[in-house]
């Protein structure tokens, strides 16, 4: 499913950015772009 492939997409993200850097643009299911803001 499109919603697992997402999952994983964001999975790598949190890895390649590392935990510490990640959670700065991660909250819940949402993911902000560079420079932008999370609507949840």
């Amino acid at each position: 499913m499109l919603i697992d492939e997402l999952g994983s997409a964001r999975d790598d993200l949190v890895a390649a950015l590392g935990a510490s850097d990640a959670s700065r643009f991660i909250t819940g299911e949402h993911i902000t772009v560079s420079g932008g803001h999370t609507t949840g």
